[in-house]
């Protein structure tokens, strides 16, 4: 799991927000949709610490196998949805930033 690198991920996804100084439609729906994924992530890492402290309280817990197959490929599924997102909140940036420069450099001329 550390291999995804999520907390830091999203932890960099929030300060990013944090300093995006314009927002227009498409801003405020790429951001509310990384919010929606960051809500998915940190639900599938509640499930996945509670199959853990469950299987810490099961009798020889040592000897048994700890599944959360299912919970990891949501996690995956959900990271790689989370990197989508950011890349189209970046590149909805970038082009907001250029048509200002456009925008910007037309009106003085």
């Amino acid at each position: 799991m550390n291999h995804l690198d999520i907390r830091e991920r999203i932890k960099t996804v929030d300060f990013l927000i944090k300093d995006i100084q314009d927002y227009n439609q498409t801003i405020t729906n790429c951001v509310s949709n990384l919010h929606d994924i960051i809500l998915l992530i940190r639900e599938d890492l509640k499930q996945i610490n509670l199959l853990i402290e469950l299987h810490k309280q099961k009798y020889f817990s040592n000897w048994r196998l700890l599944d959360c197959k299912n919970q990891l490929y949501n996690l995956k599924l959900h990271s790689n949805i989370l990197d989508q997102r950011l890349e189209y909140l970046i590149k909805a940036l970038q082009i907001m930033n250029f048509n200002q420069r456009i925008y910007k450099t037309t009106k003085i001329e």
